[in-house]
């Protein structure tokens, strides 16, 4: 649509043209920036290693989790 001559481009081409912008900034938002305020503002906690010898659903992580996070 972006490379589209024919009758009707001038409405769509720049409506296209937004379109493609959003959808390249909102990518890199997601795979690029977010993860790097994370690394740099949320993502440095410690955590305790976590033991798989029992099979409890998850139970053990989610105790871990929570006394992490009070």
């Amino acid at each position: 649509m972006t490379l589209a001559a024919g009758t009707g481009t001038e409405v769509q081409k720049p409506l296209a043209t937004v379109f493609i912008r959003g959808l390249i900034s909102a990518t890199m938002l997601t795979l690029v920036v977010l993860p790097a305020l994370y690394a740099r503002f949320g993502g440095a906690r410690a955590t305790a290693p976590v033991s798989h010898d029992e099979d409890d659903g998850g139970a053990a992580l989610f105790r871990q989790v929570a006394e992490q996070y009070p």
